[in-house]
């Protein structure tokens, strides 16, 4: 089942009025990836170096190493086999892709120390094979320690052995070896249920895995075990598209409220035990949210809240509770670079979003397919 779906202050300030065009929040970089595909999966090191995936067949990623100039490449030799899950990178040189297999029944995980000028399997026997495989996303912390997470596929551990539980693997030697986790270390997934690709949430050692059935796994031990502290769906009954925590216990994850419907944002502030509806406006973009790291803060981009005709970018600093929209871009627009995809934020004045590279229509579609948010801090009002 191919599950991709699409649907700032500084320190204790809080954003006022912009004093010139907020377009100059977001700058426009060609990632260099072919046309007409988009940059789907982020991975951001640091203010410099961001690794990207493109969100089609064209296994295609994209990396810069000064902010601004892109170097793309292929991880596999061909355009029809595996579509990307997740990226993680560590550094300028080193990263892993998971991957599932177009057809399914397979996936890969593979691994670059170059800076992606080669690619290396790094899957051992028995990982993501049969016809249920499918990883859903992967994460390192550093170069040693890492994790996989894919949909329920047979089991170990002998106690739910006529179970398919979910296939996660952890690694201490960058993927050497993998682990899998335990059946007693993980709670028995409801019928049906499968992972989201890049729908998850890290905050140190904390984890959270969002399901095709609305559920929201939760982990303490960095994935070592794994438990819903919602038993039931969390309100998200048409799967939760993703995740975002700010710190241990406060989060927002986001979503279809049913099947087929309308997108919805919901909020928990007990780690995941119980969530409850997050007011979002008209013109709150729900494509991705990210945590500000240093701050106590959410931004948003993509589609409004609506799905109507506009691109927002937003901001929260009391966990959803209110936003403050930076600004906003008709669809149909001639200049607009707002299409965006995806998102990572390093710090309040710092942070990426992936959109679609369309660079024979530059304007219209993304201008390139990567865009870079970086606040001057002259250009804004600043309220205490």
């Amino acid at each position: 089942m191919k599950k991709q779906l699409f649907t700032l202050a500084l320190g204790v300030f809080g954003l006022g009025a912009f004093s010139q065009s907020p377009s100059t929040i977001w700058q426009s970089y060609n990632s260099n990836v072919a046309p007409n595909t988009y940059i789907q999966h982020l991975s951001v090191v640091d203010t410099n170096v961001v690794w990207g995936t493109d969100g089609n067949l064209y296994n295609m990623f994209t990396r810069t190493t000064d902010g601004a100039n892109y170097h793309a490449g292929k991880f596999n030799p061909d355009t029809n086999t595996f579509n990307v899950a997740g990226i993680s990178a560590v550094d300028a040189n080193t990263a892993w892709i998971a991957s599932f297999a177009k057809a399914g029944g397979q996936g890969q995980v593979i691994k670059t120390t170059n800076g992606g000028s080669t690619w290396t399997s790094v899957i051992t026997a028995g990982m993501y094979s049969g016809s249920l495989a499918f990883p859903d996303w992967i994460h390192f912390w550093d170069a040693n320690n890492g994790i996989v997470f894919g949909d329920p596929n047979g089991c170990v551990g002998g106690v739910k052995n006529t179970t398919n539980m979910f296939e996660i693997y952890r690694t201490h030697n960058g993927g050497t070896t993998w682990t899998r986790v335990d059946s007693t270390h993980m709670a028995l997934p409801l019928s049906g249920d499968a992972g989201f690709t890049s729908s998850y949430a890290a905050y140190k050692h904390f984890l959270w895995a969002g399901t095709y059935n609305g559920l929201v796994y939760a982990s303490a031990d960095s994935g070592k075990t794994w438990t819903y502290p919602s038993a039931t769906s969390i309100g998200l009954d048409g799967g939760v598209n993703g995740i975002a925590f700010r710190d241990s216990i406060h989060g927002l994850a986001w979503g279809p409220a049913t099947a087929g419907g309308a997108n919805a944002t919901i909020g928990t502030s007990d780690g995941g035990v119980t969530w409850h509806p997050v007011h979002m406006g008209t013109m709150v973009g729900v494509n991705a949210i990210s945590y500000i790291p240093k701050t106590k803060g959410f931004m948003s981009v993509g589609a409004d809240s609506t799905l109507a005709a506009n691109y927002a970018t937003s901001v929260t600093y009391n966990d959803g509770a209110t936003w403050t929209v930076l600004e906003t871009s008709p669809v149909l627009a001639a200049n607009n670079p707002k299409r965006m995809l995806s998102l990572q934020m390093v710090d309040s004045l710092n942070g990426w979003a992936g959109n679609f590279a369309d660079t024979s229509n530059r304007y219209a579609h993304g201008k390139g397919g990567m865009n870079r948010f970086r606040l001057v801090t002259n250009r804004v009002a600043l309220l205490v």
